[in-house]
């Protein structure tokens, strides 16, 4: 055989390799994936709970610098897991955030809707999901 049929044959089966490496990938990358689901859970897990320290620190500089906000609302605002809802149905904290954000409110308000039905998509399509989850 001379050397221009090898070369031949070399270059008629390279395109066979790479054809053979892409379906390969294919076939593994799901099975990876499968391996992989407990990692991307608790990353997931991660990035919701820090999403959600940024929103409660978020919180702490627009209503801890209101005037009105009474001790009991304070508290619920520093306490990791404290009810939130009196800060919303205080009318005048509601006001004087109004009057702080100024233009900003509307936006603010919508990101904030946005961000809290996001959240409860994500917990009525899964409702083991769990924002402390264990660390194993």
């Amino acid at each position: 055989m001379s050397g221009i049929e090898a070369a031949g044959i070399i270059l008629a089966v390279i395109p066979l390799f790479i054809s053979a490496a892409e379906h390969y990938n294919d076939g593994v990358n799901p099975i990876k994936r499968v391996f992989r689901t407990p990692f991307e859970l608790r990353k997931f897990y991660l990035a919701l709970n820090d999403q959600k320290t940024y929103l409660r620190l978020s919180l702490i500089a627009l209503f801890g610098k209101l005037p009105s906000i009474s001790q009991s609302q304070k508290q619920a605002l520093y306490d990791r897991d404290g009810d939130l809802s009196c800060l919303w149905e205080d009318e005048d904290l509601q006001e004087e955030l109004q009057d702080a954000l100024g233009h900003a409110y509307e936006s603010y308000m919508a990101n904030l809707d946005a961000i809290v039905s996001a959240l409860e998509n994500l917990i009525l399509k899964d409702k083991s999901l769990k924002l402390n989850p264990t660390v194993s």
